[in-house]
């Protein structure tokens, strides 16, 4: 076999494992949202459909339909669904660095510079944390990732079936943003495709999501898209919370890697269709960023799509070093070397603001607090409801609105005082920092006379977390 048959798939595989090793640092980052998709899966398996908790109303208050799909026969295997979320997290992610390889060798010449593109996805931590979070980014930049291979390969070999329309259909499903994504790739048909060819893709891009707002309309009801639309309310053409998580991402050291990114893109020869999908993604996943005004929790997780489809343009602009008459691989090592550095060095900046472990502390906390009391039955109010969904039955009033039409509708302080003290009046609220100041509930007139608050619950880190409260009226003294 050839040196770019035999040694590069080596090469591949070892990348593969840096990656894995990578991941197993990083592994007890199991995001707090990662419990939301689990516990629907779960609920999906045992019947109760996508019902939060047992005698709950279908909501959507998931991001994306296929990740829950995907996990769900892990619980009908009765295997926990967030171990499976992380296994399945960077079995696909690892999918993404073949991925990346394979476009990149399309551009570069030399099989080894290719490599840099699945090097680079294995040393980011952007690529990396999210891949274990238990979430469905990484799994979408990998299915955008096969979506481009794919039209490239129907490019190149018209007869064969054109499933890059189902793959962007899918794209729908993975994530609100998607559908952004299918139509700015999906444009591409109109150069590659003639006839009745460009009806047959729109059909079969149409068909996932069709097939999942008939769904919608069946189950949901009201609670249909709910996720959908609290992301695109944060849409705005104006703002700088946009820019500044833009920019939060390319201060990190990130000049390099931009310089390469933009060498090639508009530096290279050849595969001008390849470079122009590349490019689009980048742009489109960059837009939306901008357009929802940035993220609150730390990673850049919204940029998981842009790496994915930067790193075969890493490569091709890292490449360029190779056309030197003099020291040209020494300078592509040393570039290499550097993009690579930033990357791993990033490492210690990629901590969640919240993750599974801890609120399933909080949860130990409010159940030894309620037996303390001889209270039986629990309800809670919190924003980080997934592990309430995945490890109990209470009902939860999720003061985010993603689970909560009403709120969802109008997410303002008089309807979340409504909904917390008048309607629901759980026996416990969780909530501090700024999500007590969005919902503005400590504030409420009435909220000291029905709720006070309960000692902080110790944290892994040694750090005492507080904010839980206990409705007033069952306690024996009244809280005084």
């Amino acid at each position: 076999m050839s040196w770019s048959t035999e040694r590069s798939r080596r090469l591949l595989l070892a990348s593969i494992a840096i990656y894995v090793a990578h991941a197993f640092v990083h592994r007890e980052a199991l995001f707090v949202d990662a419990a939301i998709p689990a516990a629907m899966a779960d609920n999906l398996a045992s019947g109760l459909g996508f019902a939060a908790y047992p005698g709950a109303a279908w909501v959507e208050g998931f991001t994306s339909p296929l990740w829950v799909l995907l996990l769900t026969p892990a619980a009908l295997l009765g295997l926990p669904t967030t171990v499976a979320a992380q296994l399945l997290g960077v079995a696909l992610g690892a999918g993404g660095l073949a991925l990346s390889w394979q476009l990149a060798r399309r551009m570069v010449p030399d099989p080894r510079a290719a490599l840099a593109a699945p090097l680079f996805l294995a040393c980011s931590t952007t690529w990396v944390t999210w891949s274990v979070s238990g979430m469905e980014y990484v799994p979408f930049g990998t299915l955008l990732l096969a979506a481009i291979t794919r039209l490239i390969v129907e490019r190149d070999e018209p007869t064969r079936k054109p499933l890059s329309a189902l793959l962007l259909g899918l794209l729908v499903l993975a994530r609100p943003e998607g559908l952004v994504f299918a139509l700015a790739l999906g444009a591409s048909w109109v150069f590659t495709v003639r006839g009745r060819g460009r009806l047959i893709r729109l059909v079969l891009l149409s068909a996932p999501l069709l097939i999942w707002q008939a769904v919608r309309v069946a189950g949901f009801g009201e609670g249909a898209g709910v996720a959908v639309h609290l992301s695109l309310e944060r849409l705005q053409l104006s703002g700088s919370a946009g820019w500044r998580y833009l920019a939060e991402f390319s201060d990190e050291g990130r000049l390099l890697l931009l310089a390469a990114v933009i060498a090639g893109a508009f530096l290279g020869r050849g595969q001008g269709l390849l470079r122009r999908l590349l490019i689009t993604g980048v742009l489109v996943g960059a837009a939306w960023a901008w357009l929802v005004q940035g993220d609150w929790a730390q990673g850049h997780r919204l940029l998981v799509p842009v790496v994915a489809v930067a790193a075969p343009l890493l490569a091709a602009g890292l490449s360029g070093a190779l056309r030197l008459r003099r020291g040209g691989r020494v300078a592509f090592a040393l570039l290499l070397l550097g993009v690579l550095g930033v990357e791993l060095a990033d490492s210690d900046h990629h901590r969640y603001a919240t993750s599974v472990a801890e609120v399933r502390l909080r949860i130990a906390h409010i159940q030894a607090h309620a037996d303390s009391i001889g209270l039986e039955d629990i309800a809670v109010a919190d924003v980080d409801v997934g592990p309430f969904y995945l490890d109990t039955d209470w009902p939860v009033v999720d003061c985010s609105g993603r689970f909560d039409v009403a709120l969802a509708q109008e997410y303002t302080e008089a309807a979340v005082a409504r909904r917390v003290l008048e309607e629901a009046r759980p026996t416990y609220v969780h909530v501090h920092g700024g999500w007590a100041s969005k919902s503005g509930l400590l504030k409420h007139p009435d909220w000291d006379a029905t709720y006070v608050e309960i000692p902080g619950y110790e944290m892994a880190n040694g750090h005492t977390h507080v904010g839980t409260y206990v409705r007033r009226e069952l306690l024996p003294d009244g809280g005084r």
